[in-house]
């Protein structure tokens, strides 16, 4: 397994980013076109508590977050609200590390921001064979 790409932060205070421009260009105009496409998040629904719009507004000014998180916005604006209260058991905090990782906001998640999926590589030798076994034993019995 090959080692995790560095973060457009790493690679910047790294000085990589200024020696190899190109090297991260095609991350952040990925980044740029899905929040240009989605748009903002907009303001909290009426039904939030006033704990709870608190902590959408602060997750509505973060940068990954746009109109497409919307529903995953409240699930976490809501959990965040009970964990300041001091009323959030541990399922529900894994729920919230959970939508949290889901919006990007963790550091190593925002890390992953504009990975692209890697191409299909081609198929190897025991991959071809592999492939033919199973499609001989799949095959109907005539």
């Amino acid at each position: 397994m090959g080692r995790n790409q560095k973060s457009i932060a790493e690679l910047e205070l790294s000085g990589s980013a200024r020696r190899n421009p190109g090297r991260i260009r095609a991350r952040l105009e990925e980044i740029e076109e899905s929040v240009a496409t989605a748009g903002p998040l907009g303001p909290a629904p009426s039904f939030l508590s006033p704990e709870e719009v608190t902590a959408w507004d602060e997750l509505a000014a973060l940068p990954p977050v746009t109109a497409d998180h919307a529903h995953l916005v409240e699930l976490a604006s809501g959990l965040i609200a009970k964990e300041r209260s001091g009323k959030l058991n541990r399922g529900e905090l894994s729920t919230l590390l959970a939508s949290l990782r889901a919006l990007c906001l963790t550091p190593a998640d925002r890390a992953k921001i504009g990975k692209k999926q890697s191409e299909k590589k081609p198929e190897n030798a025991f991959q071809r064979i592999a492939r033919q076994v199973r499609e001989q034993q799949t095959r109907p019995v005539n």
